[in-house]
């Protein structure tokens, strides 16, 4: 079998710009974990010590975790509802409810409505405190209603809650 030369620019053009895209990604990525390495951190995604000591000393009945803080979580001992072991969560519609609920959007296609009740959530799993990252609607939603979800804490990247027994307002 003979190879076929390369022999129009155009073709060298597209081949060099693939390798150029290549190295970029391979660039990119190993950026990312140096950063990560830099930080002294295990995973790129990481909460204050402050934060961690909060959560553990407050000891909330059910933590309500978003997906993104799991690892820094388990890596404290501290339990979790969900992580990125997604398929662990699938079974019993955890990581659909979870996800639902941190976008504050029914992904549930089993259910008469189209809007999340933010309650039944909180209900169903027996939520009591919530650590949320700050660029998620879930956390706007919170900050909203200080009256029934109490911050505990901030950091730069997440928040951490505390439901204060009060129902909460359907949207």
């Amino acid at each position: 079998m003979q190879s076929k030369k390369i022999n129009t620019k155009f073709e060298k053009s597209v081949i060099i710009l693939f390798i150029v895209m290549i190295v970029c990604l391979l660039g990119m990525g190993i950026n990312i974990t140096v950063n990560t390495a830099n930080n002294k951190n295990l995973i790129s995604k990481s909460m204050s010590d402050d934060m961690v000591q909060i959560i553990k000393n407050d000891n909330p009945s059910r933590l309500f975790n978003d997906y993104n803080l799991g690892e820094i979580l388990i890596y404290n001992d501290i339990e979790v509802f969900f992580d990125s072991r997604a398929d662990l969560y699938a079974q019993e519609h955890i990581m659909q409810d979870a996800i639902s609920f941190l976008f504050l959007k029914q992904l549930n296609s089993e259910s008469d409505s189209n809007f999340l009740d933010v309650n039944n959530i909180i209900k169903k799993y027996g939520f009591d405190a919530f650590v949320i990252i700050k660029d998620r609607p879930l956390y706007s939603y919170m900050k909203c209603l200080p009256e029934i979800f109490e911050c505990i804490f901030e950091d730069n990247d997440c928040a951490y809650f505390n439901l204060n027994g009060q129902e909460v307002p359907h949207l």
